[in-house]
């Protein structure tokens, strides 16, 4: 039986050592990748310096998709396309200037995660666009379209059939658009393109600075605002049911360690042993996953640096900043929780070997003192006979018993009474309580 509860706790130990860390991933992973403080704290400048010189060219692509002829942006989508990541980012600052774009990235996200944790009934994606708008407006607008031709001046010239090319794209024949540099004649045409698109940037952007993050959704998808309200409600509630279920998932765990408890455990030194190899283990496996995503951070520095598109190699820096921020982030909590484990299970290990293994208890023998009033029983012995009347034979008499022998007892002289009727005066015991009393003299002096 004792086989058996060990063999049941070595099965419930490797579900343990599968849910456990698990569990823990999924606890941390939910509570830093929705939590407002993630994006606030822990996502600093450098990584908003990636992030913002993308948000002009997603701008001007999304609205290129919503409008039916919208040449200009894909020209100017073109050429950022091959600039220099560099050039790009000193351009784009002017216009978009980073710490604005963190400010409202900031407070849109935050406002997003409070409406998703059930904070607040009313969902809120507003974006301040008034300096951009300024600034396309101003001097950033001028300096976007220098910036974009100088980059169009540096291409090789472009062939006679790379020109027609040019030709059927603006006469709406064609929606390719070649790299290289057309002529002065087709170099001009570019650039008040490049003016009608940032025209239309301008169309796009609200007068009063308040760019609605769900309209633009709407618009992109062409959807209605019911869908997207239902949506959003959806998440909500899957969001807040996330919250109040997530207790559950470390349960499970531990009512799986108080089974093995049960079934295996009878002494201090055992429940040391098992829960220190659970703790053990379940660490063990909780830190491989972390060194494999930090790992895998690093391959798509190669495809980034290869590649030639200057706003797919910023994409990717992007999120290799924002992945990175949050994976360290992550790395904390996650490191703090499993060294604990680590060294609660090596201490575990430690008592369990300093304690010693209970000896067997040995059944003290009893010994049967009978009482001083109570005769012993004398066996009888074998060549006499029993008594008269008795039919029982020698094989039908009980033995003695001789497996426990009684300890010599202390023989007590027996107590002595008079007789209730004996007289006083001298007495003499003989025999009990049989007593003698000597004769007196008659009066007569006649001889006894």
């Amino acid at each position: 039986m004792r086989c058996l509860g060990r063999i049941i706790a070595f099965f419930l130990l490797i579900l343990v050592v599968a849910i456990l860390p698990c569990s823990l991933w999924s606890i941390v992973l939910w509570e830093i990748g929705t939590e407002p403080s993630t994006y606030t704290d822990t996502l600093d400048s450098d990584v908003y310096e990636r992030i913002a010189p993308l948000s002009l060219p997603a701008f001007a692509d999304g609205v290129a998709n919503s409008e039916d002829d919208a040449r200009e942006l894909k020209i100017i989508l073109h050429i950022i396309q091959h600039m220099d990541e560099e050039d790009w980012e000193r351009t784009s600052a002017a216009i978009v200037p980073p710490q604005w774009f963190e400010e409202e990235m900031q407070r849109n996200l935050s406002g997003l995660f409070t409406y998703l944790h059930g904070d607040t009934n009313e969902l809120t994606l507003i974006m301040n666009t008034q300096p951009v708008r300024e600034r396309l407006e101003g001097s950033g607008g001028d300096l976007l379209v220098e910036q974009l031709m100088a980059e169009l001046n540096t291409w090789e010239e472009c062939t006679s059939t790379q020109r027609d090319d040019f030709t059927a794209f603006f006469n709406e024949q064609t929606e390719f658009i070649p790299t290289c540099q057309p002529g002065p004649l087709m170099s001009r045409q570019i650039e008040d393109g490049l003016y009608a698109g940032i025209d239309r940037l301008l169309v796009e952007l609200p007068e009063d600075g308040r760019f609605d993050l769900r309209r633009q959704l709407l618009e992109e998808d062409q959807a209605s605002a019911e869908e997207y309200d239902r949506t959003f409600q959806e998440m909500r509630r899957s969001a807040v049911l996330t919250d109040h279920a997530l207790p559950i998932v470390i349960i499970v765990p531990v009512m799986l360690l108080g089974l093995i408890m049960l079934f295996a455990v009878r002494t201090g030194k055992e429940f040391f042993l098992w829960m220190g190899l659970s703790l053990i283990i379940s660490a063990f496996f909780s830190i491989i996953p972390l060194f494999s995503w930090l790992y895998s951070l690093t391959q798509p520095i190669q495809d980034a640096t290869s590649n030639s598109d200057s706003l797919s190699t910023l994409g990717t820096q992007a999120f290799l900043e924002v992945t990175r921020a949050i994976a360290g982030g992550l790395t904390t909590p996650i490191l703090v929780v499993t060294f604990m484990m680590l060294a609660v299970g090596f201490v575990f290990l430690v008592l369990s070997s300093i304690l010693n293994t209970p000896q067997p208890q040995q059944v003290q023998q009893i010994y049967y003192v009978p009482s001083s009033t109570t005769p012993t029983p004398t066996p009888i012995p074998q060549a006499i006979k029993g008594p008269t009347g008795s039919t029982a034979s020698r094989s039908e008499m009980p033995a003695a018993d001789v497996s426990v022998t009684p300890p010599p007892m202390e023989q007590q002289p027996p107590k002595t009474e008079a007789s209730p009727n004996a007289p006083s005066g001298d007495t003499q015991t003989f025999m009990g309580d049989m007593t003698f009393a000597p004769l007196e003299d008659d009066d007569d002096g006649d001889e006894w």
